[in-house]
């Protein structure tokens, strides 16, 4: 009788450690695939008819973070790469654009390489981008304003970045204020190649 009393106890404590381990590495992780136009909401669709012009190579994409779902559209416009996401109702959240080193300012950037070196003991910068906040904010104001790349206080910086840490390369989403103050970082997922669309 004690020996299954034992191990009912114990079949417990390993029960309550895994749930407990699963659902607190769900919270930091984020995954994006690529999804069909059809798949796309058709109201952030019907946005992106109407609010961008002359341009090129639509994608979509679907990311899951953190139980929120975000629908993402990339394009090319004028030679730069932009990303304009909605959420699962097709409400427009924000437009980013992608960016090169020398397009920070350079007391920005200084502050956030402070952060990463703090943070990793190695890291290499993948992709660096610009954010525009499109929820509170003048829309149309603002589409124009990222159209034009005009720096503004109120954006972000999002890097994609492979660091180390403890040992090990993960990659993550690390993002800034305009200043290069830290905001948040998150964990990626690995790209799952087998939703990818040729």
């Amino acid at each position: 009788m004690k020996s299954v009393v034992f191990a009912m106890k114990k079949f417990r404590l390993i029960y309550i450690l895994l749930v407990s381990f699963v659902c607190s590495g769900q919270s930091e992780l984020e995954s994006e695939h690529r999804i069909r136009k059809i798949q796309f909401p058709d109201e952030a669709h019907t946005y992106v008819q109407n609010k961008v012009n002359d341009a090129r190579r639509y994608r979509y994409y679907k990311e899951v973070d953190s139980g929120a779902t975000t629908y993402k559209t990339k394009f090319k416009k004028d030679r730069l790469h932009y990303g304009l996401a909605f959420n699962a109702k097709g409400k427009p959240l924000f437009i980013e654009i992608r960016i090169k080193e020398v397009d920070f300012p350079e007391d920005s950037y200084k502050s956030l390489n402070t952060y990463l070196q703090k943070q990793f003991t190695k890291y290499h910068i993948r992709r660096r981008f610009q954010q525009y906040n499109l929820v509170d904010n003048n829309t149309e104001k603002t589409l124009e304003n990222a159209f034009q790349n005009i720096l503004l206080p109120s954006l972000n910086y999002k890097l994609l970045v492979t660091g180390k840490k403890n040992k090990k390369y993960k990659k993550y989403e690390v993002f800034f204020n305009a200043d290069g103050n830290f905001i948040k970082l998150q964990k990626t997922l690995p790209k799952n190649h087998d939703r990818v669309l040729y």
